[in-house]
């Protein structure tokens, strides 16, 4: 008898994961088309590249790449190379960008001693709001806290804002790095972070 209960345990937990991880591409499947997907695994692949070039164990190469970005408790941004960053966005299928970012140069850029305007390929990157992606977002917020703050943060500031990364850097030891959410979550969040605009403005003028 007591085999019996065990097994239905085992039997029990694996229908729940499975149902959990149906339900994770099921959403997916909803916003993006099987061409579309490997696009996903290809921001993913690069952001992987980027982090952990020296091929550590994924989980602890994004925690301390994440962790590396926070300096006295404010966010220090080292990140890709810019130029990199932006062909590699540039490459991809519109019908893929426009689902999750969107794309624009900037009237003007003002810095402490400067000001530039309409600098030419000066692209600045954000979260599409009314984008797949974002739906998406929402979708999970409807079983998972963290993504329901998440997407609720963005929609309200209209991208990337403050309550977005203080709540990254507070999750990140939560989130798993089997599940192809979460992965690529954390590879769009990076990829739409940007340096600070005197940094930008310095290698701009450097040109």
């Amino acid at each position: 008898m007591k085999i019996f209960i065990s097994f239905l345990l085992v039997v029990i937990l694996f229908k729940q994961d499975y149902s959990q991880d149906h339900s994770e591409y099921r959403h997916i499947d909803k916003y993006f088309n099987t061409d579309q997907k490997n696009v996903l695994e290809r921001i993913i692949t690069f952001v992987d590249s980027a982090v952990n070039p020296e091929t550590l164990n994924i989980e602890s190469a994004y925690k301390e790449y994440i962790n590396s970005l926070i300096v006295d408790d404010c966010c220090k941004v080292q990140l890709f190379d810019q130029d990199i960053k932006e062909k590699f966005l540039m490459s991809l299928p519109d019908e893929v960008f426009d689902k999750i970012w969107i794309k624009q140069i900037p009237i003007s850029v003002k810095t402490h001693d400067t000001t530039l305007y309409y600098p030419e390929n000066f692209w600045n990157f954000d979260l599409n709001i009314n984008g797949d992606y974002l739906k998406l977002l929402r979708a999970l917020g409807k079983r998972n806290s963290y993504y329901k703050c998440t997407s609720k943060a963005i929609w309200v500031s209209g991208g990337l804002c403050p309550t977005v990364y203080a709540n990254i850097f507070s999750q990140i030891n939560e989130f798993n790095f089997l599940k192809l959410t979460d992965r690529l979550w954390l590879a769009i969040f990076l990829l739409t972070m940007e340096e600070s605009t005197e940094i930008r403005v310095s290698r701009y003028l450097s040109r």
